[in-house]
């Protein structure tokens, strides 16, 4: 199975576009190991409100864009896309603190890449930049599809990861 066919993980064709050229030149000089020309450039077909892009570069490397929807928003607090790069970031600290011997303690979260770029003329709005991860996205919070053990250990992964995240932030 490609990396692009798992559940959740599906992409299409661009539905939100993006300035490619401006886009190309900021990953050349903000992304390290980017290597160009891009290959190819898709959309995530689900996820929530915030368009969510799957780059390669000509070594076919991915990389994931996460970024506001470009536009007048209706809340200053809609699409926090700035908070979603602060929680990665705190999990990327204390995933990155720990001694070798503790790694199994390791908050499974992608990396980000740099900082929020807040040029919105680069791709039409904020965006960061992430590590791709292959695996598996439930629409379904509930998470009806597990068997309820399954269920119980994703919901105590998912306060651990809380935990640590407040932890980061909140010292």
């Amino acid at each position: 199975m490609s990396s692009d066919s798992f559940v959740g993980q599906t992409t299409s064709e661009i539905r939100t576009s993006l300035d490619l050229v401006s886009l190309e030149k900021y990953l050349q000089k903000n992304l390290d190991g980017f290597k160009g020309p891009m290959k190819s450039i898709k959309q995530f077909n689900s996820g929530q409100s915030n368009p969510t892009y799957l780059l390669r570069d000509v070594n076919n490397h991915p990389t994931v864009l996460r970024r506001k929807p470009p536009g007048v928003l209706l809340s200053p607090t809609a699409h926090a896309i700035e908070r979603e790069h602060l929680i990665l970031s705190a999990i990327q600290s204390y995933n990155e603190a720990l001694p070798a011997s503790q790694l199994n303690k390791r908050v499974p979260a992608p990396r980000v890449y740099g900082e929020v770029c807040t040029d919105e003329k680069v791709v039409g709005s904020r965006f960061y930049l992430m590590e791709f991860l292959e695996g598996r996205i439930f629409g379904d919070v509930r998470l009806q599809e597990l068997a309820k053990k399954d269920r119980e250990e994703c919901w105590i992964a998912a306060v651990a990861a809380l935990s640590v995240t407040t932890s980061f932030l909140c010292p």
